[in-house]
């Protein structure tokens, strides 16, 4: 069951057409709303399912709300890509138990390359095809190549291409690769440990770099937290930045609010090195992702203090 639409893009409609060729029964169901696909799944009972990972979190919500529990739809296997939601390891796990899935498979491709990579039953790294496309890893600001398993900017060359041939086309994605060793599956290809962010998507504030993905993992890492958040960036005083990091609480109200807001702060501390400002939302007042990629920061900074 493809829970995302497939029109216009070349990854879903590649791992469409590839699920037909190994003999699946595909469903369509991108365009129908959320309740629907919900009561779809209850009635179908897909032994797989596919879209990115926010969404993945946002219908296992509104099937509770339902009065559907989403791990009895007897989904045995979760494929998400285009966002690195799921490389994530509390946001894979929260995924993983909602649906009481036995695998997850996390895709990674470009529209402009092909989908060029997965993971392995083994590993939660992207093997990549080195047949279809040569890779490298290399420094964002100097275009130097970076150290094996050291942070830097994907780089594809495409092999097999004809209507559109890229030379080193520089993704904007960050992340580590691995080479000098085997998968535990056998693979001897270059792997991509997880995408971390994007180029563009590095925060920078007050003297550190972080990208959104090291807060998901603190936030859906939390029991007390529902899984979504957002990131507010706004002038301060002095010319200072003032982080602002929206969540919701579970259970809100009373003094455990102040004691929640005190952990979630000492765990984005203790994990990307910034103390924000936390606000501690009721449940459901975050928007929730219906269609596309989530968008966690709004950066209301001026030019300067940016």
């Amino acid at each position: 069951m493809q829970l995302g639409p497939i029109d216009g893009m070349l990854g879903p409609s590649v791992g469409s057409e590839a699920s037909r060729r190994q003999g699946a029964i595909l469903l369509l169901a991108g365009l129908w709303d959320t309740r629907t696909k919900v009561r779809a799944m209850e009635e179908l009972r897909p032994a797989v399912i596919s879209g990115v990972a926010s969404y993945l979190i946002h219908i296992a919500e509104i099937a509770r709300e339902m009065g559907v529990d989403p791990a009895s739809l007897g989904v045995r296997m979760v494929r998400t890509a285009g966002e690195p939601g799921a490389a994530i390891p509390a946001t894979r796990q929260r995924i993983l138990d909602a649906f009481a899935a036995e695998h997850l498979v996390d895709g990674y491709g470009l529209t402009e390359v092909w989908p060029v990579g997965e993971n392995c039953p083994h590993s939660t790294a992207l093997h990549v095809p080195e047949d279809i496309v040569a890779i490298e890893c290399i420094d964002p600001d100097s275009g130097e190549p970076v150290p094996e398993g050291e942070p830097g900017e994907i780089v594809f060359t495409s092999l097999v291409e004809e209507s559109q041939p890229l030379l080193r086309y520089r993704t904007r994605d960050i992340g580590r690769v691995r080479f000098s060793e085997p998968c535990a599956c056998g693979a001897t290809a270059t792997r991509i440990e997880r995408i971390e962010g994007r180029t563009d998507d590095m925060i920078w504030y007050r003297g550190v770099n972080f990208f959104p993905s090291a807060v998901e993992n603190v936030v859906r890492q939390h029991p007390s937290l529902s899984p979504e958040y957002r990131i507010l960036l706004d002038d301060g005083a002095h010319g200072l930045a003032v982080m602002t990091l929206q969540v919701e609480a579970q259970q809100p109200g009373g003094e455990r609010d102040e004691q929640l807001r005190s952990d979630v702060r000492s765990a984005v501390r203790a994990a990307l090195g910034v103390n924000p400002e936390v606000e501690l939302l009721a449940p459901g007042s975050l928007p929730r992702v219906e269609r596309g990629k989530a968008r966690r920061v709004v950066d209301r900074r001026s030019a300067a203090a940016a």
